[in-house]
């Protein structure tokens, strides 16, 4: 009951068809909403990342303990 080539193959040309209609049906101003909504989640995401970096570097340089979860989210939303 393992995977044959012909499976995998067919599986493989079955979802390849699936995308290509998906994407077929799109209109560039949906291209456009996708991509600059993937663009807006990305932004937030790294923004988040750096700001909890450069917080816990800020309370190491200043020599105090590294700062918690709930410590870092209340200086970042004064």
């Amino acid at each position: 009951m393992g995977l044959s080539m012909e499976k995998i193959t067919s599986s493989l040309a079955y979802w390849i068809s699936v995308a290509l209609t998906f994407f077929g049906a799109m209109t560039p101003q949906d291209f456009a909403a996708y991509f600059g909504a993937l663009g807006v989640v990305l932004t937030v995401g790294v923004n988040w990342y750096y700001r909890r970096k450069s917080y816990a570097l800020l309370a190491l340089q200043l020599g105090q303990s590294p700062l918690s979860g709930k410590e870092i989210g209340n200086v970042i939303n004064r």
